[in-house]
């Protein structure tokens, strides 16, 4: 086997349980080093690097490589981890224009200063920001920022969607996960949120690809996005498509 296998991760499971699932369709690797590089979070899905053996050792090369993204992002409602696997809420906001809307994005294109999220792996003080965050103890830290680029954003598809559709994808999505995401809290506000919407009201999902630099979270983009637009927003779903030259 190719000491770089690109598989393709799938929604609710972890870059983990990946190389779990690569060990049990290639059980000559149950004693082989392997890793990721560039994760992705459990509520994305898409390429995914696996490095075994002594291809471990170029975990850093790897991680450098540029990548592109397919992103729905939601207008209308904010998440504490920037996505849907998050405590949810909304607030009144005027729905933004096709004219602010491609302006936003376009501004997007450069290279900028942002915050973690709150949920990540960023390690502040010894713990990560997430288990910061779980403990509501993000108030004691200062959320540290990174530098992102992103080299292209195009807006492919600005379409309104019902809110029964966005709840019931939302609600689906998050049963697939295995393990601990504070999965009883977010669908607690799931529904409320759910009593707040009507089942027809519609809100505004934007498909954007980007291409981004290492270390871009599409997450804060997405967020970023809305702090443009005077709007509540989240990622709503993302698929990452090619790391450098691997593709799926």
């Amino acid at each position: 086997m190719n000491e770089v296998v690109v598989v393709n991760k799938l929604l609710g499971q972890t870059p983990l349980e990946a190389i779990d699932a690569l060990r049990e369709q290639h059980p000559e690797l149950a004693n082989k080093s392997i890793t990721y590089a560039g994760r992705l979070d459990p509520m994305a899905e898409g390429l995914l690097l696996l490095l075994i053996g002594d291809a471990v050792h170029q975990k850093e090369q790897f991680l450098a490589l540029p990548k592109t993204y397919e992103a729905k992002i939601l207008l209308g409602v904010n998440s504490d981890s920037y996505d849907i696997l998050g405590l949810v809420s909304s607030e009144e906001f005027t729905r933004p224009t096709e004219f602010e809307i491609q302006t936003a994005v376009s501004s997007l294109i450069g290279i900028h200063q942002l915050p973690y999220p709150a949920f990540s792996s960023k390690t502040v003080d010894g713990k990560p920001l997430w288990l910061w965050t779980k403990e509501n103890k993000q108030d004691q830290i200062t959320i540290p920022t990174r530098e992102m680029t992103v080299l292209s954003a195009e807006l492919t598809s600005n379409s309104p969607e019902q809110w029964k559709n966005i709840f019931q994808y939302a609600t689906t999505a998050i049963n697939k996960l295995s393990g601990d995401f504070r999965q009883t809290e977010v669908f607690n506000s799931w529904e409320k949120l759910n009593q707040q919407f009507k089942s027809g009201d519609e809100l505004t999902i934007l498909d954007i690809n980007f291409q981004v630099s290492s270390g871009t979270y599409i997450r804060t983009l997405a967020v970023e996005l809305g702090k443009k637009l005077n709007c509540p927003a989240l990622l709503y779903q993302l698929k990452r498509t090619s790391i450098g030259d691997y593709q799926i």
